[in-house]
């Protein structure tokens, strides 16, 4: 089962994919980061974080395979920036499913951290990013599964109550 966690800049992914990854979850990790540190930018960055997010996918293994991030993302953040969709991104979409996606809201507690800054500047980004993403979701035929703002521990049992 591929297992999407998703939601804008500042959600609390990171923090909630550590956990599920200390319950013994097989967890994959976001490398946009890294990437964004070769100096890369605009559409060789967005390609080459499409191209990783593809081999990841195609490499993880596992009953539970909890994603950090996707090709949904790349798309959504696209959208974001008023930038046009490339076929790319669609033929990724449509080739690479998951079983469900996971959309967290905004955290209350938004700061910014030196470089979620350059794509989501404030609250009201990460809100316009998170209802981007529901709707883009359902544009591909998934269903997200809304995860309100709440501590870590009642995240992490509302998704293994909805696996």
């Amino acid at each position: 089962m591929k297992i999407l966690i998703t939601g804008p800049c500042g959600s609390g992914k990171t923090t909630t994919l550590s956990e599920l990854e200390k319950l013994g979850y097989k967890v994959t990790k976001e490398h946009a980061g890294k990437i964004w540190k070769t100096g890369l930018r605009g559409d060789e960055f967005e390609l080459a974080v499409l191209k990783t997010r593809m081999e990841i996918y195609e490499n993880a293994k596992g009953k539970i395979v909890f994603f950090d991030r996707s090709f949904l993302d790349s798309l959504i953040f696209r959208k974001f920036d008023g930038k046009l969709i490339l076929k790319q991104f669609v033929d990724a979409i449509k080739k690479y499913k998951f079983d469900k996606v996971f959309v967290l809201e905004p955290l209350d507690n938004y700061e910014p951290d030196g470089i979620r800054e350059l794509f989501i500047k404030n609250k009201e980004d990460a809100k316009r990013w998170f209802e981007l993403a529901i709707r883009t979701c359902r544009e591909y035929d998934y269903e997200p599964i809304v995860v309100k703002n709440m501590p870590i521990k009642d995240r992490i049992e509302f998704i293994s109550k909805n696996l």
